[in-house]
């Protein structure tokens, strides 16, 4: 506010100046009329421009929610039934700006009105510290909302810092415990660029959302390709990308491979404000109605490739992992459990990332896993799709003949599922590499994965793809009896004797590639175009024959003798 009155004060010294020192002549005095009307204009004009730029400074950007529990900090001593129905609500500004919150009111509560916020809360806000340094004060603003009771209802909220407010947006209670009455819907996807190709799959997500409620989002790691490019600006131009989504649907996230290269950690870490644990941001959990799903950074397990990362890390994190699992295996609101980590511990191409690399993770996890009767681990870090077969130590866990392409009846191992397919604008295959056995499924394209939690028995996935919407891939678990809490899954290791003849699924015979169910279909219709040619034919041959026969009889008949 001081910079207007300053150049005020300047232009109203100049004009003085011009009319003490002008002669009283009428030439001169509309001179210094004409002064003092051009000196007006441009000081209000000047006035004008720095006050667009102070608002312009404090306009909310990069709008996103989370999931949040009721326990603001981590306590190591928590007991089961934790109940995640809160929302986090984060965003950013170009510079530091006056009081921030939040206001928000059930759009019940405004029938038909306009809507009424009916709740406030202060947000806290601090300056992101950027790759280097500049003149400039991006600051990013965190707040959290009171308990919401009612699942599925639909919320108007908008977010002020310095007097400056975001539009009018609304987000939707998510389902965080048992609900008979809905179903739990959550979207996976990883490894999304800046670009067109990212565009499509959160415009994608936001038709899929108006049509059939979405509780949340999970970005399985790798964002813009990378967060500090250009000083971080890859960041704010990310964020605003996805703000169409994100400031509608909860979005949770994991940290991927390219999170640590660079400076791009800090630029993830200030932005996002999700359950408290022991190393804020980099793991946590959640539930959507049965599923609790919690989600691990997979950098830690090799140590090697981030520099100045201590081996400590992934001890850490695998003693808050098997506390994590014990709490979920014990809480009666948890049917189906799910954890979530950027890099894959299962994938079918021949390089290290799905050799190598996997097997480090496989060592440290797969144990672990069965004791505590995980369900899922989904994946990214490859641009493809890929889903797997329940697997133990590289195994098909198929010993009862239950698991089928299109649905696993009582598995006894953990299912995988790889969705890197969000859209990397750099690379982003036009075919998969080659299925191997254990694949139930695999595609090349942009998509996302929709999964749905129905009830204590039956689960439903499927990848969709963002271009065109058609559906890539599915399949349903399904239990028949009531999981067993008390026991581990099955897990081989490599000296166990086992009867591997029935580890097969009965469909792996057929290629498990949506490739060939289009080849299938190909053939199909070209069988019944031949069909329909050859009846064609058929019929014009007889119809041929009889003109052949007419002709004939008239002709003999021309040819006899007149009596």
């Amino acid at each position: 506010p001081s910079y207007p009155f300053l150049i005020f004060v300047l232009f109203s010294l100049r004009i003085y100046y011009a009319k003490m020192t002008s002669t009283q002549t009428n030439k001169l005095r509309w001179s210094w009329l004409s002064l003092t009307l051009i000196n007006f204009i441009l000081a209000v004009f000047l006035c004008n421009t720095v006050n667009a730029d102070i608002d312009s400074e404090c306009q909310p950007q990069e709008v996103h929610l989370g999931l949040y529990p009721a326990n603001d900090t981590y306590d190591p001593n928590y007991k089961s039934l934790i109940v995640w129905n809160r929302m986090s609500v984060t965003w950013m500004t170009d510079g530091l700006c006056g009081d921030s919150y939040v206001e928000y009111g059930s759009l019940e509560d405004s029938g038909d009105s306009e809507p009424r916020f009916s709740k406030k809360v202060i947000a806290s806000s601090k300056t992101i510290e950027l790759p280097e340094n500049t003149d400039s004060n991006p600051t990013v603003h965190m707040t959290i909302t009171d308990t919401l009771v009612i699942p599925r209802e639909k919320y108007s909220y908008r977010v002020t810092s310095g007097g400056q407010s975001s539009d009018i947006l609304t987000f939707t209670t998510p389902l965080t415990t048992p609900n008979d009455d809905h179903v739990g819907r959550i979207v996976f996807y990883g490894d999304m660029g800046i670009g067109p190709t990212g565009t499509k799959t959160t415009d994608a997500i936001a038709a899929l959302h108006e049509e059939d409620t979405v509780d949340c989002i999970h970005h399985i790691g790798d964002f813009a390709y990378d967060l500090d490019t250009d000083n971080g600006q890859y960041a704010r131009t990310f964020f605003n990308q996805i703000q169409k989504v994100a400031s509608t649907i909860p979005y949770m996230s994991s940290t991927g491979n390219h999170e640590f290269y660079g400076k791009s950690l800090p630029q993830y870490l200030q932005r996002m404000n999700y359950p408290p644990s022991p190393r804020k941001n980099y793991y946590y959990s959640y539930q959507v109605k049965s599923m609790r799903l919690i989600t691990v950074t997979t950098q830690f397990y090799y140590p090697d490739l981030v520099p100045g990362m201590s081996d400590q890390e992934q001890d850490v994190q695998d003693a808050w992992l098997r506390k994590e699992l014990a709490d979920a295996k014990r809480d009666p609101s948890v049917d189906w459990i799910t954890v979530i980590g950027h890099r894959p511990m299962y994938c079918s191409d021949t390089q290290t990332d799905c050799t190598v690399l996997p097997q480090v993770m496989r060592d440290r996890l797969e144990q672990i896993f069965a004791e505590f009767k995980v369900d899922f681990y989904v994946e990214a870090h490859k641009h493809i799709y890929e889903r797997l077969y329940p697997l133990s130590n590289g195994q098909i866990c198929n010993q009862q003949g239950t698991i089928t392409r299109g649905k696993y009846i009582d598995p006894v191992c953990p299912s995988y599922m790889l969705t890197g397919t969000g859209g990397n604008e750099y690379y982003l295959p036009d075919k998969p590499y080659a299925a191997k056995e254990w694949t139930a499924g695999i595609a090349a394209g942009a998509g996302y994965a929709k999964f749905e939690i129905f009830n204590s028995t039956h689960v439903h996935w499927q990848q969709i793809s963002s271009v065109d919407g058609s559906l890539v891939d599915e399949f349903w678990v399904e239990r028949t009896t009531e999981k067993n809490k008390s026991d581990s899954w099955i897990f081989w290791d490599s000296s166990s004797e086992v009867d591997t003849s029935k580890d097969k699924p009965p469909t792996s015979d057929e290629e498990p590639t949506d490739s060939w169910t289009t080849v299938g279909v190909i053939f199909a219709f070209a069988g019944i175009i031949l069909i329909i040619t050859l009846f064609i034919i058929r019929k014009r041959r007889e119809k041929s024959r009889r003109y052949a026969h007419y002709f004939t009889e008239q002709d003999i008949t021309s040819s006899l003798p007149t009596p």
